[in-house]
């Protein structure tokens, strides 16, 4: 089921209601969302960040709707509160902070083949620029991008590939190329 709030990105709205950050680095890392005006849910990762981390490339996949509510249940002992927007961060200890993880990740890696790019200062925000990813090439080399490792030399994105290839994704019919 499709995000029918990607498709009106430039509306100024969030197509967010809901969700777990799992992970955080300076914004958001990874976590489930949950769009608004349905309740079809996404795991989302980040793909790569501009120099100055104002623009952030996401994907999304695909994930069972529980994924949300399994992902509340292990970090809100750790917040005390379920709010629209969780962040797994503080713990007791770094065995219940590893234990968390672990048990996070076993939910994550439920997700389906990547169905979306988003570009976005903040998954939580309005998005400047989203993209649905399609199956074939265009999915697979995204795959591969996100495959390689990160470095310092690569503008801190989390693939090896520069910024500016993420970003070209969002052109008008953008296809990844090797950067």
């Amino acid at each position: 089921m499709a995000c029918e709030a990607l498709a009106h990105v430039g509306d100024g709205r969030a197509p967010f209601a809901r969700g777990v950050i799992v992970d955080w680095y300076d914004g958001a890392v990874s976590g489930v969302a949950t769009c608004a005006g349905s309740d079809t849910v996404y795991a989302f990762r980040l793909a790569a960040w501009d120099h100055d981390q104002h623009q952030r490339v996401f994907v999304l996949r695909s994930i069972p709707r529980t994924a949300l509510t399994e992902l509340e249940a292990i970090f809100s002992p750790a917040t005390g509160a379920t709010p629209a927007w969780l962040v797994a961060s503080r713990f007791a200890s770094e065995a219940e902070r590893d234990e968390a993880w672990r048990r996070a990740n076993a939910v994550l890696n439920r997700a389906g083949p990547i169905e979306y790019l988003v570009l976005t200062s903040d998954i939580a925000a309005a998005p400047a620029a989203a993209r649905p990813v399609a199956p074939g090439s265009d999915r697979d080399r995204i795959e591969a991008m996100l495959a390689e490792e990160p470095n310092e030399a690569d503008g801190y994105a989390y693939s090896e590939q520069p910024f500016d290839v993420w970003l070209a994704l969002f052109a008008a019919g953008g296809t990844p190329s090797s950067g």
